[in-house]
């Protein structure tokens, strides 16, 4: 192997350790810094905290309650969106199951995105 290949594979390597670096500390979400804040301003209303306010039987101020088998579903499936209920509800068209409901006032833009209202 000539010192050309051994440098080529050297940056190889040190490309996918940096990659994976990248995304263990990019890519892992936080329920408690990424995940409870949104749910606190959004989703709290009902299905927060309050016992007595609580729709649904989700309970979203916790990680157990957002990922509690629900009977076959869960609302947040970590690592797999594509099976979190609440991502389905959220773009739902249904106006039954839509989450939040019609009647109730919240934005779910994107970050830094202005509330058009």
């Amino acid at each position: 192997m000539n010192a050309s290949s051994q440098v080529l594979r050297l940056i190889g390597v040190s490309l996918c350790l940096c990659a994976t670096f990248f995304h263990l500390r990019v890519g892992a979400v936080e329920f408690g810094s990424d995940v409870l804040p949104i749910f606190s301003e959004k989703c709290f209303q009902c299905h927060g905290p309050d016992e007595k306010e609580r729709k649904g039987d989700l309970r979203l101020d916790t990680s157990a309650g957002a990922t509690k088998d629900l009977g076959g579903y869960a609302a947040v499936v970590p690592g797999n969106p594509n099976q979190s209920t609440l991502i389905q509800r959220i773009h739902h068209s249904d106006p039954d199951e839509i989450m939040p409901p019609p009647g109730i006032r919240t934005f779910l833009g994107s970050a830094g995105e202005k509330d058009p209202q």
